[in-house]
């Protein structure tokens, strides 16, 4: 903010540059900045001859609130972060183009290559003592060597890096006829969304992106899918979960993945990315939203059987399940009018169907066909909030475990019918 000088009229807004005005007012103005027309530049939809949106769009997009920043905050910053890394670039560029001049192609390895500065960061994490920073806090909750292992996930939750290898449905074992969920959504129209006036540069002023890309226009760049990076992910989420005794069954059915399961996630290549098609829903009221951010996940109930899950690569004996249980009474639209579990395709049959975690509610989960039921009481004290609507269990800790390998993972809820609506949203391992 040092740089920005202070918005004191709007006659005096008006001779400074646009991308410096209302975010830094003066105090007898401070209204000024805090007005939505200033802080908020969008629009739901742009008339075109080739879509016909089915719902009627809203003017604007919901959520223009006083704690959200607008869009000169978050320009600022962008710009901000930006040259940063051109600086960095050019930095970079200097370098190559000094030290080749003199010593001739190929640049030696030394003076680019950042494998040994990236090794003495790895190899200093992994051996950080439990008293250097906070990890060793939650100690209480879930295995310490959290904290220096490199964990694996896989989520629904978007936007994502790489979305169809990232996510949950990538490790999901078929039921015996081929089923896996899907998304059932589709998007409305594909392709670029047309020119929006509210997103360019207004006339007579600073068009840094033109200048940063050699007048390289975002709507002439074309649509390009991520590449297909490494799938693995760290992941420094807090997951919290208590250890308790459990009842160890024996396995005394076969587990067949269960047909019950739906995937609820938006449609597209929701890669977070500005040119990333993602949504654009038939019921959407805002087209032009582009907004990525969803909490998706695999839905359930006692009908829809297990879901079984291939998990790769298991070297440290840790799994961990996220889920959302707060979902209890929203029934399952897959599972509608089924009274037995698959719907009686696997001739399971079925205790009578009760109210939502009674007292005879049953968690089972299997490690590679070892099966483990949790009762009420011991799923409780299992069960682990770590913070608002985050609910997780370990389904493995074996600090034991010598070697890696790739271990089927799968888990049902029983005698809470249809009522008990689960969402699975993420898995963790390592």
């Amino acid at each position: 903010m040092s740089g920005i000088k202070d918005t004191i009229d709007e006659d005096q807004a008006a001779t400074m540059p646009f991308a410096a005005r209302y975010i830094k007012c003066d105090p007898n103005s401070h209204d000024l900045c805090e007005a939505n027309e200033h802080r908020f530049r969008a629009q739901c939809w742009i008339d075109r001859d080739d879509v016909t949106p089915p719902t009627t769009q809203k003017d604007k997009p919901g959520g223009q609130v006083k704690w959200h920043p607008g869009f000169r905050i978050h320009q600022l910053k962008g710009r901000s972060m930006a040259m940063v890394i051109l600086t960095v670039m050019q930095d970079a560029i200097d370098t190559w183009s000094e030290v080749t001049i003199i010593e001739g192609h190929p640049l030696e390895d030394e003076h680019w290559h950042i494998t040994g500065h990236y090794d003495n960061i790895r190899s200093k994490a992994l051996t950080l003592e439990p008293s250097v920073g906070k990890c060793s806090g939650i100690k209480e909750f879930f295995p310490e060597r959290i904290c220096t292992t490199p964990m694996n996930g896989r989520t629904e939750f978007t936007p994502r890096a790489n979305p169809d290898g990232t996510s949950l449905r990538s490790i999901l074992k078929p039921t015996p006829n081929g089923f896996v969920p899907k998304i059932e959504a589709e998007i409305l129209y594909d392709g670029p969304d047309v020119p929006n006036p509210l997103l360019m540069v207004p006339e007579g002023e600073t068009d840094v992106e033109a200048i940063v890309s050699n007048r390289r226009r975002l709507s002439e760049v074309q649509f390009v899918n991520n590449l297909d990076t490494s799938t693995h992910s760290n992941s420094a989420t807090s997951i919290l979960t208590n250890q308790s005794q459990h009842l160890r069954g024996r396995n005394l059915e076969e587990i067949k993945a269960g047909k019950g399961w739906e995937l609820q996630a938006l449609p597209g290549n929701c890669d977070g990315t500005a040119t990333g098609i993602c949504g654009r829903l038939k019921s959407s009221d805002c087209l032009l939203y582009g907004h990525m951010d969803e909490r998706g996940g695999i839905i359930g109930n006692e009908m829809s059987g297990w879901l079984v899950m291939n998990v790769p690569n298991v070297t440290a004996g840790i799994i961990i399940l996220k889920f959302e249980e707060w979902h209890l009474g929203r029934e399952s639209t897959v599972t509608e009018g089924w009274t037995e579990v698959n719907n009686g395709e696997y001739n399971r049959a079925l205790k009578e169907v009760h109210t939502p975690l009674p007292d005879d509610f049953m968690l089972d989960y299997a490690i590679d066909g070892e099966v483990t039921t949790l009762n009420l009481e011991q799923y409780k004290e299992r069960l682990s909030v770590t913070e608002r609507v985050i609910e997780t269990l370990i389904l493995l800790d074996d600090p034991d475990m010598k070697e890696s390998k790739d271990i089927e993972v799968a888990f049902r809820m029983r005698n809470c019918g249809r009522g008990c609506v689960w969402k699975v949203t993420h898995l963790y391992w390592a």
